[in-house]
């Protein structure tokens, strides 16, 4: 099973970011339903999902000026998974831990960590300004424990600009199966059978 855990920037295919990452996300977001995954988030998770992404999945992802058949059908292939994604979280009780996807709707599952997983982890000076990315770096690290690795999905510069990565390695041993990838890496694709 694939481990996954996915910063906000990894589910939206617009605005500042290059055409082929764009696409990869779109890929990413029509691979996930079929895919033997699972998806790690925290409560602030949720949050972020729900003020960041949400608002975009409602008022879909602006377009250009004239948009063509392909460019709508890719839009609505992406936003498949979003949906089921927030329609699941929109059911997930305050005690609800891991919620799977009915064989219908998809094969992933959605593992929510409790708080107390995630406090060991101090990654506040390692180079991460944002506290959002610093949730996710967390959410990455207690993941790790589970699996041989974990893929942290981001399009966000920082975390391959700024992240101490050498710092993060010698802090904690669960760093060394977090592998930070962009929405296009070829091992996370290949992992998806993305083509």
């Amino acid at each position: 099973m694939l481990g996954l855990v996915l910063d906000c920037s990894a589910l939206i295919p617009c605005g500042e970011k290059p055409e082929e990452i764009k696409e990869a996300i779109i890929q990413l977001g029509v691979a996930l339903p079929n895919s033997n995954s699972v998806v790690y988030l925290s409560r602030k998770m949720i949050r972020l999902y729900q003020t960041v992404v949400k608002p975009w999945i409602e008022n879909r992802c602006p377009l250009e000026q004239s948009p063509t058949s392909r460019e709508l059908l890719r839009i609505f292939q992406l936003t498949t998974f979003q949906e089921r994604l927030f329609r699941i979280l929109s059911k997930l009780g305050s005690a609800s831990k891991c919620k799977v996807l009915s064989p219908r709707e998809s094969s992933i599952k959605l593992h929510v960590l409790e708080e107390g997983r995630l406090e060991p982890y101090r990654v506040d000076d390692l180079g991460l300004e944002k506290e959002d990315d610093r949730e996710v770096l967390r959410v990455a690290l207690a993941a790790a424990q589970r699996h041989e690795k974990i893929f942290l999905v981001t399009s966000d510069g920082e975390f391959f600009e700024d992240l101490k990565y050498e710092e993060l390695l010698k802090r904690y041993e669960e760093g060394k199966r977090v592998k930070v990838v962009l929405p296009n890496d070829s091992e996370l694709m290949s992992s998806l059978r993305i083509k």
